[in-house]
């Protein structure tokens, strides 16, 4: 009879079989909470769990796991309180992680190493994508209020907020906000009593204005930059470029029987054609009835009924001449 012995050896051999090298790209934006994938073994007991950034210099884990208990203290100060298991009782060899409030410096390339007993080895490895710039096109149309989207970090304090038109030389803002203060005197004038916050709160990191009353001069290239601190700490980060809108404004185009904003010189070019037409027809007609009577009722002793065939007679020719162009 044989006898099956469980040895570090036959461990590896189910942990291969279980599980592969993983490689593959992650995108997200500024904010949001990511999970980076990752399975062992569905059979074995899982000892040792390690995500680490290979990409950083200074020590530290992302997480880290072992004999059923995690270590704060073994990660490095960034991840503190925004890294746990997705499964905490890791059912099924699942390892994969949650990583909260994602920022820019988070971008880079996360391991995934797992351990049955022996040294933990290379699982999964993620490459981190963190788009600091949401860019989006917008088309509107003259008297349109449009919402300017700018979605950021949720938490911390805002410090500044500024939405500016990089592709004007004129100094001043679009729009301004420092210490949950909005100041109209560092506004371009343009901008004035026309922009404001979609939620004056900035709830859930959500700095969206709305353009009132959208001109053919508002067209252009939008930006948001927003300065936070951190919970707790007065140190202020550099504002960062959150977002980009480019704006297009269309001036004219074919409408439902109404002429729109900004068609004035249209409006007067039809006009003007409708007045020549009109006179035209009148200095024909009234040429026509003028050459009509004197040919043909020029005799002034003619009876009534006379004079009303001759009235009919310069009416018909009338219209008749006038609607063949003669």
């Amino acid at each position: 009879m044989c006898t099956l012995k469980w040895t570090p050896l036959l461990w590896l051999f189910i942990f291969k079989c279980g599980a592969s090298e993983d490689s593959r790209p992650v995108k997200v934006k500024p904010g949001d909470d990511v999970t980076l994938p990752c399975r062992g073994s569905r059979a074995a007991n899982i000892i040792v769990l390690k995500w680490i950034r290979p990409d950083l210099k200074s020590e530290g884990f992302v997480y880290f796991f072992r004999d059923e208990h995690s270590y704060k203290s073994y990660q490095h100060p960034s991840f503190h309180s925004r890294v746990e298991l997705r499964d905490s009782e890791m059912k099924d060899g699942d390892v994969s992680v949650i990583l909260r409030n994602v920022s820019i410096i988070d971008a880079g390339t996360y391991e995934c190493h797992v351990g049955y007993g022996s040294s933990p080895e290379l699982i999964s490895s993620i490459n981190l994508k963190v788009e600091d710039v949401d860019s989006q096109e917008l088309t509107v149309r003259p008297g349109d209020d449009v919402p300017l989207h700018c979605r950021g970090p949720r938490d911390g304090d805002v410090i500044m907020l500024s939405w500016i038109r990089p592709d004007l030389r004129s100094e001043g803002f679009v729009f301004f906000v420092r210490e949950k203060r909005s100041y109209e005197k560092y506004q371009l004038p343009s901008f004035h009593g026309r922009v404001e916050l979609r939620d004056p709160e900035m709830k859930d990191g959500d700095f969206t204005v709305i353009l009132k009353n959208v001109s053919v001069d508002d067209a252009g290239t939008y930006e948001c930059h927003v300065g936070k601190s951190n919970t707790g700490s007065s140190k202020t980060h550099t504002p960062e470029h959150m977002s980009i809108v480019y704006l297009k404004v269309e001036d004219s185009g074919p409408t439902a029987g109404n002429i729109r904003v900004g068609g004035d010189k249209e409006v007067g070019v039809v006009v003007a054609l409708w007045v020549s037409v009109v006179a035209a027809l009148f200095f024909c007609c009234f040429r026509l009835f003028l050459l009509d009577k004197k040919t043909s009722c020029s005799t002034t002793n003619h009876h009534l009924s006379a004079d009303n065939t001759c009235l009919r007679y310069v009416f018909y020719s009338i219209i008749y001449d006038c609607t063949h162009g003669v």
